[in-house]
């Protein structure tokens, strides 16, 4: 029975602790903001450009 106790409270911890990880390392390496939205402008803007030469 205190093997079984152990065994989940060990479990418990290392879950804890995967949980805790990510939530602080979740917004790390990501670019900023504006460099993200300069991307989107440029996506944009070669969807545009290939768009229009489909047309053509």
């Amino acid at each position: 029975m205190s093997t079984a106790l152990v065994v989940i409270l060990v479990v418990i911890a290392i879950l804890a602790g995967t949980i805790v990880t990510l939530k602080t390392t979740t917004r790390q390496g990501l670019p900023p903001k504006d460099v993200l939205d300069r991307a989107k402008q440029r996506a944009r803007a070669e969807d545009a450009r290939d768009e229009a030469e489909r047309r053509r």
